[in-house]
């Protein structure tokens, strides 16, 4: 009984060491949006993107498209009522026997910088005779304005820092929940 005691009381402390040394968890954005048709297409869909570090991943859907048809999607400035140029390429999508697609990359460019009010992405129809060249524009999804980044605060240089003296005042909790998991420690163990 006291040997179980013992290892809950560790185990208590252990985690109490680690959840005061965690300073947080980054969770990953994302942001979701519709795919419309253009042009009368009845081509439709959803595009989904994720930050992964200073790269977004890509996942487009549509429905909609004759079986087996190709399409060619990018990133575009602009929005898809002015579409701009083409700024970063996604790869060819096929469609399959039930008329839907689906494509995922991961682009080099962060998410923050897509979510500026001037980024869209069109998947157009891919002319045989220039394969490399985009179509019409089949289906457009302007991508969401995202927050806008907080500004990078100046650092102050030490020696303009106030003195604030004495003991850090965020050890104070740390401490108390050390001595109290000690003082049942040696609490168990004279019994």
């Amino acid at each position: 009984m006291k040997h179980k005691l013992y290892r809950m009381a560790a185990v208590a402390a252990i985690l109490t060491l680690v959840l005061s040394l965690s300073v947080g968890v980054a969770f990953a954005q994302q942001v979701s949006f519709s795919m419309n048709p253009l042009g009368g297409s009845g081509i439709s869909g959803t595009a989904t993107l994720e930050a992964v570090g200073n790269q977004t991943t890509v996942t487009v859907t549509l429905s909609g498209l004759a079986p087996g048809s190709e399409r060619q999607g990018h990133f575009h400035t602009g929005t898809c009522a002015n579409i701009g140029p083409i700024q970063i390429p996604l790869p060819n999508m096929v469609a399959g026997a039930d008329g839907t697609g689906t494509v995922t990359a991961t682009v080099n460019a962060p998410l923050a910088s897509l979510q500026d009010g001037n980024h869209l992405i069109a998947f157009h129809t891919a002319l045989a005779e220039t394969p490399t060249l985009p179509g019409p524009t089949t289906t457009c999804g302007n991508v969401p304005t995202g927050a806008a980044p907080a500004p990078t605060p100046t650092p102050t240089p030490p020696d303009q820092l106030p003195r604030a003296g004495g003991f850090p005042i965020a050890l104070i909790p740390v401490s108390a929940i050390g001595a109290a998991l000690l003082g049942l420690g040696v609490f168990l163990r004279r019994r």
